[in-house]
């Protein structure tokens, strides 16, 4: 899989999650275009960052409990031969 893939799965997990608005386990893999095996992996990432997720049955969304919040950004920047710096 594509970095930069993994790095927009990411990014939109946790806007959701952050509005929690993730549905469940099924759904958020499909909305997120990956694998529920891949979604665990991603949740259980953010988890060994210190993220406190858990899933809320009563609301059916996945939620952040804790004081960690991530923030996800990225600069990708091209830039041409002569531009490079020795």
């Amino acid at each position: 899989m594509k970095p930069i893939f993994v790095i927009e799965r990411l990014q939109l997990l946790n806007i959701l999650i952050e509005q929690e608005k993730t549905g469940s386990p099924d759904e958020l893999s499909r909305r997120l275009g990956i694998s529920r095996r891949h979604l665990f992996r991603l949740l259980e990432w953010m988890k060994d960052l210190g993220v406190d997720i858990w899933y809320d049955k009563a609301n059916g969304t996945y939620v952040n409990k804790g004081e960690v919040m991530l923030k996800i950004e990225v600069k990708l920047e091209v830039k041409g031969k002569n531009e490079h710096s020795r």
